[in-house]
C-alpha cells in the first residue's frame, strides 16, 4: 500500500463521518477528550522520533533499498553518498501529502509529525558529527604514533568516510523534509500552524546552528515578524531573543539578518498586543547588551514605562539595569517622543552624597530619579512607572535615608 492508496482511505473514512470530532492533537484537551486521548500528542510524535532514530542505527534510514548481496559491495559507496532511501520517501511523501489536507485535524496532525522528521533528523545528524569528531580524533593519534597500526588507520579511515556519507544523507534529508512540508505550512491559513513552524525552525537553528543559521533559514523568521496573528510574533519574538542571548558565534552568523530585519523588531514596540510589545523589549535589550543595538535605539523603550498596560512597563522597567553605566554616560531622553528633557550627565561614579554602602545605590537612586522626572507624567503615571519598577529597585527606592537627599540634590546643569 502507498501513500495514495493511504490517503485515498482516509479520505474515504471522512465523507462516510467515520473520523473522532475531538482533537487528539489539542495538548490541553478538550474537557471530553482530556481521558481518551490522554498523553496521545507526545506518544504520537515519540513514535515518529524513534522510527528515524531507531532506522539510523540500524543503517535502515540509509538504505537504498533491496541488493542482492553480490551488488550490495559493489554499490555500497554510491549508496552512501546518495540521499535515496525508500523509508524516508515514503514517510515524508505520507506526511506532506496529508499536511495538504483541508481538514485541520489531519493537516495539525501531519504537519507536526513532518517537522518532528526534521528534529529527528537534526538530533541524527549532531549523533553522527560526534562520531565523525571521535574517529577523526582516534585516526589522527593513531597517525602519530612511530609504529601507527596501518589496519587500524585504514578501518578509522573508511569508518570516517562512511559517516561522513551519512551525514551528507541525512542534510539532503533535512533540506527535503523542509522543502515538502514547512515551506508550505509556515504560511498556513492556520495561526496554530504557522506558530508551530516557528517554534519547530527555532528550535533546529538552536540544536544546529552551522546548518540553519544562514539567510536561506533565516527570512522565515523575519517573514513571520509580519504576521497578522500575535501569536506567530510573539513565537518568533521569543525565539530571536534566546538565539541573540545564546552565544557571540550565533550573533554573527545572523549579522545579515539583522542588518535587515532589526528595523521592524525596533517598530515592533508600538505592537498593538501588549505580550508582543513586552517581548520587543527583552529582544531590544539583548541586542543592546551584546552592542549589536546603540543606546540611542532603545530610547523610546524608557518611554514605555508610562505605558498603561502593566506588562508592558513591568518589561521596560527590566531593561532600566543595561541603560546604567560604570563611566560618565549621556543619557539623551530630549529625543523620546513627546518630552521635554534636556540632555543630563549621570556620573555613576561621582556623587555629592556619599555611599555608605559603596553598591552605587546613590547613583542608581538618581538614574531612576531623573528618568521619572523626564519623562513628565501624569501622578497616575508616575505612581504606575515607581511601580514597575519597584520589584528591581525596591531596596534602593525604600531606603529613606538614601532616597529623601537624592529628593532634594539639584540637577546639574545641562550640557
Amino acid at each position: 500500500m502507498n501513500a495514495d492508496d493511504i490517503g485515498t482511505g482516509v479520505l474515504a473514512d471522512m465523507r462516510e463521518g467515520n473520523l473522532s470530532d475531538e482533537d487528539p492533537m489539542d495538548s490541553l484537551g478538550s474537557r471530553g477528550s482530556k481521558g481518551r486521548f490522554k498523553g496521545f500528542r507526545n506518544n504520537y510524535l515519540e513514535f515518529w522520533d524513534k522510527l528515524l532514530r531507531d532506522s539510523s542505527e540500524t543503517d535502515e534510514l540509509f538504505s537504498a533499498g533491496n541488493m542482492v548481496k553480490g551488488e550490495e559491495n559493489k554499490d555500497s559507496r554510491k549508496a552512501n553518498d546518495s540521499s535515496s532511501s525508500p523509508l524516508f520517501d515514503s514517510l515524508s511523501d505520507l506526511v506532506a501529502m496529508f499536511s495538504g489536507l483541508r481538514a485541520r485535524k489531519i493537516r495539525v496532525a501531519a504537519t507536526e509529525a513532518g517537522l518532528q522528521l526534521v528534529t529527528s533528523l537534526v538530533h541524527i545528524a549532531k549523533v553522527k558529527a560526534d562520531t565523525r569528531d571521535l574517529k577523526q580524533r582516534q585516526l589522527d593519534a593513531e597517525g602519530k604514533k612511530k609504529r601507527p597500526n596501518v589496519s587500524m588507520m585504514k578501518t578509522l579511515n573508511e569508518g570516517l568516510a562512511l559517516t561522513q556519507a551519512r551525514i551528507r544523507s541525512v542534510e539532503s534529508m533535512i533540506k527535503d523534509s523542509f522543502n515538502k512540508i514547512f515551506t508550505h505550512r509556515f504560511r498556513d491559513i492556520d495561526p496554530a500552524i504557522r506558530s508551530i513552524c516557528m517554534r519547530s525552525i527555532g528550535s533546529w537553528m538552536r540544536e544546529h546552528p552551522l546548518f540553519f543559521l544562514t539567510d536561506f533559514y533565516l527570512k522565515y523568521l523575519g517573514w513571520s515578524l509580519h504576521d497578522k496573528d500575535p501569536r506567530v510574533r510573539l513565537t518568533v519574538l521569543v525565539i530571536l531573543r534566546q538565539l541573540y542571548g545564546t552565544s557571540y558565534e550565533n550573533l554573527a552568523l545572523m549579522d545579515t539578518f539583522t542588518a535587515r530585519f532589526i528595523w521592524r523588531v525596533r517598530e515592533m514596540v508600538n505592537d498593538v498586543d501588549p505580550s508582543v510589545a513586552a517581548e520587543v523589549v527583552g529582544t531590544l535589550a539583548v541586542l543592546h547588551a551584546a552592542g549589536v543595538l546603540p543606546r540611542k535605539d532603545m530610547e523610546p523603550v524608557v518611554s514605555l514605562l508610562l505605558d498603561g498596560d502593566e506588562q508592558i512597563r513591568t518589561a521596560a522597567a527590566a531593561v532600566i539595569p543595561s541603560l546604567m553605566t560604570n563611566s560618565k554616560e549621556i543619557i539623551d531622553i530630549d529625543h523620546i517622543a513627546g518630552y521635554d528633557v534636556s540632555l543630563a550627565r549621570i556620573n555613576a561614579n561621582e556623587s555629592s552624597v556619599g555611599d555608605d554602602n559603596g553598591d552605587g545605590s546613590h547613583s542608581t537612586l538618581l538614574f531612576i530619579v531623573h528618568i521619572i522626572k523626564g519623562l513628565h507624567g501624569s501622578r497616575a503615571r508616575t505612581a504606575s512607572t515607581v511601580d514597575a519598577i519597584w520589584y528591581i529597585y525596591h531596596l534602593q527606592l525604600s531606603d529613606w535615608n538614601l532616597f529623601v537627599p537624592c529628593s532634594f540634590q539639584k540637577t546639574q546643569t545641562p550640557i
